[in-house]
């Protein structure tokens, strides 16, 4: 009777450990992606990067797509965040300068 309960035992804790194995495993596969998707990130934002300082030199829109490049490492990199961030705020200084806000009450 002992070797029965014995069997059902190991059965049970066969079963926990493979549970525990594909939760890990599981685990594992979604890191993976995760590291897949934030090293495709920083690829992507780096190309776009390159062609818009090689887009400055050429007719199209190499700020915009410098703009863009930076948002996108922006979620990766500190260094992104802070250069958008000053650059927002040079084209709002920018803007105000060349388009100046009148509030006047007619």
């Amino acid at each position: 009777m002992a070797s029965a309960s014995n069997t059902v035992a190991d059965a049970i804790a066969d079963q926990k450990s493979d549970r525990i194995r594909e939760e890990v495993e599981e685990e594992m596969i979604i890191k993976t992606l995760q590291q897949a998707k934030r090293i495709l990130r920083i690829v992507f934002g780096f190309t776009l990067l390159g062609l818009g300082i090689i887009m400055i030199f050429t007719p199209f829109p190499g700020w915009l797509t410098i703009l863009l490049a930076l948002g996108v490492l922006a979620a990766e990199f500190v260094w992104a965040r802070r250069l958008l961030d000053r650059l927002k705020e040079q084209g709002t200084r920018i803007r105000d300068t060349v388009f100046p806000r009148t509030d006047r009450v007619a």
